[in-house]
């Protein structure tokens, strides 16, 4: 489920995953994402896991997140 897609928070999808945005800011900064014009997308994994995708990553390690409804 994507919970950010560029440097845009999907509220929505934050909301269905109880992840608060202050969880997302706290990822960032643990992933060295100093700007979000640096996020490709925050994805919510299905082992529960949170990650952080940097732009500019091959798109095709996206495609099950990007196909699923936004």
């Amino acid at each position: 489920m994507l919970l950010m897609l560029g440097p845009d928070l999907r509220r929505d999808a934050m909301r269905r995953a109880r992840v608060a945005e202050d969880e997302i800011r706290q990822l960032l900064r643990l992933g060295g994402i100093g700007d979000r014009a640096d996020v490709g997308c925050v994805v919510l994994e299905r082992t529960g896991q949170i990650s952080v995708v940097r732009a500019g990553i091959d798109e095709s390690l996206l495609v099950d997140v990007l196909r699923t409804p936004r």
